[in-house]
């Protein structure tokens, strides 16, 4: 905790673009061994286990708000 009373987040660095997606959607993330895509109520839509740092989802045509969670 900093002289603020906020936690440093020490999570990995992370691009998703873009944002908004039309159906395509690049995450690149260091480190990450799994992808999860939620909507906003904690469903699951989608998950990966990414063999590389740069994700590439080309067939994401959901609409709305998601969660994506490393």
């Amino acid at each position: 905790m900093d002289d603020s009373g906020i936690f440093e987040n020490n999570a990995a660095s992370f691009k998703i673009f873009p944002n908004p997606s039309q159906g395509q959607l690049t995450i690149e993330a260091e480190g990450i061994t799994e992808i999860r895509i939620l909507t906003l109520d904690g469903k699951e839509v989608e998950r990966f286990y990414p063999s590389s740092d740069n994700v590439v989802v080309t067939d994401f045509n959901q609409r709305g708000i998601f969660i994506i969670r490393f």
